[in-house]
């Protein structure tokens, strides 16, 4: 398993790079013994100094290098480079602790093949003491980088077992939510809309055969029954919506309060921002109008579009958000993705992948009575627009019912 460098690790690495290269300094400006280093000797320590720093990227690549970089301070130096040793050293280390199998062997038979090179040109009586030091310089840092990726690979099993369990403990919530939907959505069907259904009836009944010139009567009987209309047609629509699987992952179905989708929205993109995206979100302050199921509507599609963003573009990426009700009444919800770090490496972040994100919001639209589309901007990116008619006048009873439900689920939620 090859390990590349990331987050925090990076900035520890390239701190301890830059205190290689302070100690390299001083050695050959104020602490080595004997004659002063030559032009040759800086020019070759500097390289493997500037070398070092490719090493996240290219470790065998940046151990090659050094190695031809020993030999160079060696043939043409004119004192003992331990700098480049010490630096062919570190990249070995890299290496073993990035890399594993053929990588790793090819890079200890160039550093054989470098010391061998070395102890040709050196008298037969040192070639022991140039045995133990080769095996050295090449079994330490050879072994501690083989500790280091060891313990880089039990770091990541455990963080994958961490993940593999937190999902299938998500899993089992949703089967649950959605096996305690269903029962709900039968029952909501089975017994609320059977008793409403028959007040549509007989209220629908006693207008017709109310006394002529009974006014206020026939006004409250004209109120009930376009009360119990609307109810039938908001349950119809709320029992579609805890049938849907999709729901599954939202932790709340119920419709939201007048009052509650900007706040909702705006919660959205704070945790979005908290998350590493770079959001530009537009929301009209007028939102309030919309019917609860709308409400929801609109808080779903924001939320799924930010999801698919995060999962796909990444930290980074770019999303403007536009939530407008325009002088024509309706509702119109656009996410575009302007781009992130993966980018190459995708078609777009708002754009579904093999799930079905996208499929459950269209049947939530169509629910709400209204319509999504989705596909490339523009300037490039994926663009998700959702348009939503303008919600019917509900009647003064229905309004103040409304308020009223929406004031107690405030006041629950506080």
């Amino acid at each position: 398993m090859d390990f590349e460098i990331t987050g925090p690790e990076r900035r520890r690495t390239l701190l301890a790079r830059s205190a290689l290269v302070v100690c390299a300094v001083g050695w050959l400006w104020l602490g080595r013994p004997g004659p002063a280093p030559s032009a040759a000797d800086w020019a070759c320590a500097l390289a493997g100094l500037a070398l070092g720093f490719a090493a996240t990227a290219r470790p065998f690549a940046v151990l090659a290098g050094q190695s031809v970089l020993l030999l160079a301070a060696e043939r043409f130096g004119a004192t003992t480079p331990v700098c480049a040793k010490v630096l062919v050293a570190v990249a070995l280390l890299e290496l073993a602790a990035r890399r594993r199998g053929r990588a790793v062997a090819a890079g200890v038979l160039t550093v054989l093949a470098v010391y061998t090179v070395i102890a040709a040109q050196r008298p037969a009586a040192d070639a022991a003491g140039m045995a133990y030091r080769t095996a050295v310089v090449v079994l330490v840092p050879l072994l501690l980088g083989a500790y280091l990726h060891a313990v880089r690979r039990l770091v990541h099993e455990s963080r994958e077992r961490a993940a593999e369990a937190e999902l299938r403990r998500r899993l089992a919530g949703q089967a649950v939510r959605a096996a305690e939907r269903t029962a709900i959505s039968r029952e909501v069907h089975d017994l609320v809309a059977h008793h409403i259904a028959a007040i549509v009836l007989r209220v629908g009944v006693a207008r017709h055969v109310a006394p002529a010139g009974a006014g206020p009567v026939a006004e409250v009987l004209e109120d009930v029954h376009e009360s119990a209309l609307r109810a039938m047609d908001d349950l119809k629509r709320l029992v579609g919506m805890l049938r849907d699987p999709q729901a599954g992952a939202a932790a709340e179905v119920w419709p939201l309060g007048p009052e509650e989708l900007l706040p909702a929205l705006r919660a959205l993109v704070r945790d979005s921002v908290a998350a590493g995206l770079l959001v530009e979100a537009e929301l009209d302050p007028e939102l309030g109008g919309l019917d609860p199921l709308q409400a929801l509507a609109v808080l779903r599609v924001v939320q799924e579009g930010l999801t698919n963003v995060a999962k796909h573009a990444g930290p980074g990426a770019w999303v403007r958000i536009g939530v407008r009700r325009p002088a024509s009444g309706q509702t119109v919800v656009e996410l575009v993705d302007g781009g992130g770090p993966r980018t190459a490496a995708r078609t777009g972040g708002l754009q579904a992948g093999p799930g079905h994100g996208l499929v459950g919001l269209r049947e939530r639209m169509v629910l709400a009575g209204g319509v999504l589309s989705a596909g490339p901007a523009p300037g490039g990116g994926w663009c998700l627009t959702a348009t939503l008619p303008l919600p019917p006048p509900r009647p003064a009873g229905v309004r103040a019912v409304a308020a009223a439900a929406g004031s107690g689920r405030s006041e629950r939620h506080r």
